[in-house]
């Protein structure tokens, strides 16, 4: 019975043949020696065939074109012109293990070849649908049973045409009528070639990944942002082969401060950079204000606290150039004092009524003449006749109109009454 398990199993093969996905190949070629033991085949059908075939990768530090594109310096395999001789045609195989072919299934790999091209390079890649043969001909134009081209870099052979730095290439099966067993084969492949040829450098291959396409694979397929191969978000590729961006709840090393998958400027999280008083942004909860500087004295602190009316003190300081206002003010209310000192100016013609009664003394009148000039140019005693008839030469004020007395009390009385009206 256990004879027939083979059988069965190729019968649920067919029946429900297994997902390329699930039949994936990954090979990083950290070490050659153990491609074999993988069911890796390697065939030189140069013309002629020179002294190398494929081989480890050849470090810078070994002098070498390139180091590996990931892993240690030396994990890619290598090929170059020694695959045939001074001058020939170049048909060197790299052959995958045999693996379940289908319509879908992607081959990806990096490849290159060296910085500054001048001998161009060549690679095909094909597909053989024979399932375990390795069969890729006799002669360098001869192809086996690999005649399935899937893609081809540089075909024309320029020397532009081949990428200078590690670069992902991805190849689709197509066409098949169903699910079969067969084999991929990297075909280098270069005319013209060999250490006096015009064609032929060195290429490097690393990360081949084959398998159906889904996200994490590696490769970049069709509707898919990016294909890292792993289960990270916190990387510039999320797990769901999507590029990361400010927003989708996921911190990016080296990139993010934080994510809290919003757009809101007024929590902890700020563009996707952790909030700090000075972003310009009022953390909720956290800052009373945030002007976007570490001013203090325009209203928000440099703590961003809003600055209080006490620190208007400045202002404060000037009121003793604004209390000069009320002090002036005081001065027109000081002038207000005019109307108050109109009235002693006004007293001052009731003050002067007082010579009225300076009229009691009856010869007043002769002052009043005195004062008359004409009339002061006459002896007074001429117009005193009275005075001196009743009180001789005193008169009756007691005093002598011709001595100093006299006149001085003429004077001062004048001063007192004013002008008076001639009788």
């Amino acid at each position: 019975m256990f004879p027939r398990l083979p059988i069965v199993a190729g019968l649920v093969a067919a029946l429900f043949p297994l997902s390329a996905h699930a039949q994936q190949v990954t090979e990083t070629f950290d070490d050659i020696d153990t491609l074999a033991n993988d069911g890796w085949v390697t065939s030189n059908q140069s013309s002629p065939v020179g002294s190398l075939s494929w081989f480890q990768g050849t470090t810078i530090a070994a002098s070498g074109p390139f180091d590996a594109y990931n892993g240690a310096a030396d994990a890619y395999i290598g090929v170059n012109y020694n695959s045939t001789g001074s001058s020939g045609t170049i048909s060197n195989w790299l052959i995958t293990p045999e693996i379940t072919l289908g319509n879908g299934l992607q081959i990806s790999f990096y490849t290159r070849t060296v910085s500054s091209p001048a001998y161009p390079d060549r690679l095909e890649v094909r597909m053989s649908t024979n399932g375990a043969s390795v069969n890729a001909g006799s002669g360098a134009a001869a192809v086996g049973d690999f005649t399935s081209v899937l893609g081809t870099i540089n075909p024309n052979l320029t020397t532009n045409g081949y990428p200078a730095s590690w670069t992902l290439e991805t190849f689709t099966v197509a066409g098949l009528p169903g699910p079969t067993q067969g084999r991929i084969a990297f075909r280098y492949y270069v005319t013209s070639a060999g250490s006096l040829g015009s064609n032929g450098d060195y290429i490097g291959i690393d990360q081949v990944t084959i398998g159906e396409a889904y996200c994490g694979n590696g490769a970049t397929d069709a509707g898919e942002d990016c294909d890292d191969g792993n289960s990270s978000n916190n990387d510039s590729c999320l797990n769901t082969c999507v590029d990361a961006s400010c927003g989708d709840a996921f911190v990016e090393t080296g990139v993010e401060g934080c994510d809290d998958a919003d757009v809101d400027d007024s929590d902890g999280c700020i563009e996707c950079q952790v909030a700090y008083c000075g972003d310009g942004y009022v953390f909720a909860g956290f800052e009373d204000c945030d002007d976007g500087d570490n001013d203090d004295g325009d209203g928000c602190s440099a703590d961003c606290e809003v600055e209080v009316e006490d620190t208007d003190v400045p202002v404060d300081t000037d009121v003793p150039v604004d209390t000069d206002v009320p002090e002036d003010t005081d001065v027109s209310a000081d002038t207000d004092l005019p109307v108050d000192t109109d009235a002693p100016e006004t007293d001052v013609p009731v003050d002067t009524d007082i010579p009225a009664d300076t009229d009691v003394p009856a010869d007043t009148d002769a002052v009043v003449d005195s004062e008359n000039p004409p009339d002061t140019d006459e002896p007074v005693d001429s117009e005193g006749s009275d005075d001196t008839a009743g009180g001789g030469s005193g008169g009756s004020c007691g005093c002598t109109t011709g001595g100093p007395g006299g006149g001085m009390a003429i004077g001062l009385l004048a001063a007192l009454v004013g002008r008076r009206r001639r009788r």
